[in-house]
């Protein structure tokens, strides 16, 4: 349903971007909600900021992407989501760490190699660590 991010030849590096759609999840990892949060305009437009920024860093990194316009992909998403939580959510909830380390940390430290700007997914990334169990001050 989601497009990933894939080139005609595997790219093992691209693969670890996972979803664009995906990283823009982490709206519903703070907000402890299924996909159908993403159906609120204000949080659909965080949702393609996101991607727009982890788009960014993929093109940086070498992904076979053209850019575009995240927001059908979100509204996808936030459509099909009925009662579906993430996996991050689910963790977020049950109160046990999840993995925003591979996910969030990683696009992150590629933003900073690359010299791409990330505001937005660094602040929420920044959220979702301080809520971690195993990472409160």
């Amino acid at each position: 349903m989601v497009e990933r991010l894939r080139t005609e030849q595997p790219d093992v590096e691209l693969e670890r971007f996972g979803d664009l759609a995906d990283l823009a999840i982490t709206i519903t990892v703070l907000t402890r909600t299924t996909n159908t949060v993403l159906l609120d305009r204000d949080a659909r437009t965080l949702a393609v900021a996101l991607a727009d920024e982890v788009q960014q860093v993929a093109i940086a990194d070498g992904a076979a992407l053209e850019p575009r316009d995240y927001g059908p992909v979100i509204d996808l998403v936030g459509d099909a989501g009925g009662d579906h939580r993430s996996s991050m959510t689910t963790d977020r909830v049950n109160g046990v760490p999840s993995e925003w380390r591979v996910r969030n940390l990683d696009v992150i430290e590629r933003a900073e190699k690359h010299g791409v700007d990330v505001p937005l997914f660094r602040h929420l990334t920044t959220l979702v660590r301080l809520g971690e169990p195993s990472d409160r001050p």
